[in-house]
């Protein structure tokens, strides 16, 4: 399969399903940011990054965000982008003109987080040579 329709496809998902997950009526779908779409070659399945605003909000104090219960919250989004699986690929089907209806397998976007702490080390670092 062509890179550009793999493109295509990526943005084309990344437009909709992101569009469906605000407009959700659920607040939990409707506090889930989606930040990209990696589809396989065959088109068969994509892969869809997400995050929360909890995950936006590390860079302040990532020592204190880490020491929550951060787990449980993360599964609660989870299970609720895994309820919504069936009703989102129906969409895609009915509103996207593809031939093929990817799996959709949702991961967590760790950029942020892996972020925060890289800054939060950087800090420590400078802390420690200062002193």
């Amino acid at each position: 399969m062509s890179k550009i329709r793999q493109k295509r496809v990526n943005e084309l998902l990344l437009g909709f399903l992101g569009e469906q997950l605000a407009r959700s009526r659920d607040d939990v779908l409707s506090r889930i940011t989606l930040t990209g779409v990696d589809v396989s070659g065959d088109l068969s399945v994509a892969r869809v990054f997400w995050s929360t605003a909890e995950s936006h909000d590390v860079a302040g104090d990532y020592q204190e965000f880490h020491s929550r219960d951060e787990s449980s919250k993360i599964e609660v989004y989870r299970k609720a982008l895994t309820a919504a699986t069936r009703d989102l690929k129906r969409g895609i089907a009915e509103e996207l003109d593809l031939r093929i209806v990817p799996e959709l397998r949702f991961e967590r976007d760790q950029s942020a987080r892996e972020g925060a702490r890289i800054d939060y080390l950087l800090q420590e670092i400078k802390k420690t040579s200062v002193e």
